[in-house]
């Protein structure tokens, strides 16, 4: 997410970074990709999202079109590229601007601005030993941040947790 903060302040785009709690998985697109593919809403999954970002690119570099050289040069090899979340972590929930009161399920996703700024948002992870962890975007900012939470602060965010085997 730092990374999509700062090429979102260098590259002068917005970006968001698309998380699929489904698959446990993430990636990086341009925000415009985003939009053109599911009208700015969370229903497209990262497959289809990648998809599009490839033939975007690709129709960028056959016009030869100065967004494409963007792309290329900071985020390259990354930009639309599905990441796993790694076995040991596993997405509990997400809450964005989108999120309902119960929070997300599916897709959901977090853009950052080239002002420096992007959505509030969280992201919470489980790890194997059954810890609970919430990564948070602050808006004013566009930093994101780690901590642990503790069993109150679950039972107060009624997140649903798996128990530790």
């Amino acid at each position: 997410m730092e990374f999509a903060r700062a090429s979102a302040i260098t590259e002068r785009t917005e970006y968001a970074v698309l998380f699929d709690i489904d698959n446990g998985q993430y990636l990086l697109t341009p925000k415009s990709v985003l939009d053109e593919a599911n009208d700015g809403t969370t229903g497209s999954s990262i497959t289809q999202i990648s998809q599009s970002l490839a033939t975007s690119l690709n129709e960028d570099l056959e016009n030869n079109t100065s967004e494409s050289e963007g792309y290329a040069s900071r985020t390259g090899g990354i930009l639309g590229v599905p990441n796993q979340i790694p076995e040991t972590l596993q997405i509990v929930e997400l809450m964005s601007p989108r999120s309902t009161s119960s929070g997300s399920v599916g897709t959901d996703y977090v853009v950052f601005y080239p002002d420096s700024t992007a959505e509030d948002f969280e992201v919470y992870l489980q790890g194997a030993s059954g810890k609970i962890f919430v990564v948070n975007v602050t808006e004013s900012t566009g930093r994101a941040g780690v901590r642990q939470i503790n069993d109150t602060e679950v039972e107060q965010l009624g997140l649903t947790i798996k128990q530790s085997q």
